[in-house]
């Protein structure tokens, strides 16, 4: 009897000892996976794509290096942007400031471009590689564009009239019409105008539009200037003293080019949208020497040309 109860309880203490080492094993094993799944996955950083931030569609002079330089963004998979990344720059014509870039810790690289002498679109390519150094990145080779032009010069026909002042972009500048327009008076006298005060290069259309906001008086040259629809063009304007002057330093070139193109000569006294008093304006005499400006009566007719900025 006693052996059968040995037998009994060592038959009970190898059942508890196996469940034991069950438990422990499968213990083990939780905690094997649980370790592995909560284990960090190592993340890659790449440079995958490439995004333009500004410089594209510009317009310059030919030879000369664009205002905007070219600015773009090289980014990682997570659309984060990657440092480092080798850049590369072409133009067919032209140069740039550098053929190769990092990308810094923005993500960003820039360069300067200058243009080459054809008139017209220009090209320049950016290139970034995987790290293979063979797969281009999404969006990459990257096209820019730009628009090389020619300067403007004194005296040509251009954008609805003779070219009379530029700045010195030479992209910009103030064209006048090829012939007066007719004769009227500057209007309202007895009125001063709020404002069309302005003597300088650069304010003849706001003092037109002064002029017509503070003087119901038609018809006057402001605004026939500002109704005036020609060659397409509808923003024209009553020049300013220095406008009308730098008319009349150019008179020659404005007069020979106003005639070949069915104009007329500057010849006589032309208004200008500077006003002197409640009852006078400015006005000036035209004719082969310019003299200077004379002050003259509100309600006295002159010649008017009109003006516009290109």
């Amino acid at each position: 009897m006693k052996r059968v109860n040995e037998k009994r309880s060592n038959s009970i203490l190898k059942t508890e000892l196996l469940k034991s080492f069950t438990i422990l094993a499968l213990s083990l094993l939780t905690f094997s996976c649980s370790k592995d799944d909560n284990a960090a996955v190592e993340v890659v950083n790449n440079a995958t794509s490439l995004e333009l931030v500004s410089g594209d569609n510009q317009s310059g002079l030919k030879e000369t290096t664009l205002v905007t330089p070219v600015e773009f963004i090289v980014k990682n998979q997570e659309g984060s942007p990657f440092s480092g990344a080798t850049v590369t720059f072409s133009v067919l014509e032209g140069s740039v400031s550098t053929q190769t870039s990092i990308s810094d810790s923005g993500g960003k690289a820039v360069v300067n471009w200058t243009l080459g002498a054809s008139l017209g679109s220009q090209t320049l390519l950016i290139t970034v590689f995987k790290d293979d150094g063979v797969t281009p990145l999404a969006g990459s080779p990257m096209v820019v564009t730009a628009t090389a032009l020619r300067p403007i010069i004194l005296g040509e026909f251009h954008e609805g009239g003779v070219v009379f002042f530029v700045d010195d972009s030479k992209l910009h500048g103030l064209v006048c019409t090829s012939r007066f327009i007719g004769d009227f008076v500057w209007g309202c006298p007895g009125t001063e105008i709020n404002g069309a005060d302005d003597l300088e290069i650069g304010g003849g259309q706001q003092n037109t539009l002064d002029i017509i906001n503070g003087c119901n008086q038609t018809p006057i040259a402001a605004r026939a200037c500002d109704e005036l629809v020609l060659l397409g063009f509808s923003d024209w304007f009553l020049p300013s003293k220095l406008e009308l002057n730098q008319i009349a330093i150019n008179r020659s070139l404005i007069s020979a080019t106003s005639t070949s193109n069915g104009g007329n000569a500057l010849t006589g006294a032309y208004w200008c949208s500077s006003e002197f008093s409640q009852n006078t304006a400015l006005r000036r005499t035209i004719d082969g020497i310019a003299v200077s400006f004379s002050v003259v009566g509100k309600d006295a007719a002159a010649h008017v040309r009109a003006v516009r900025a290109f």
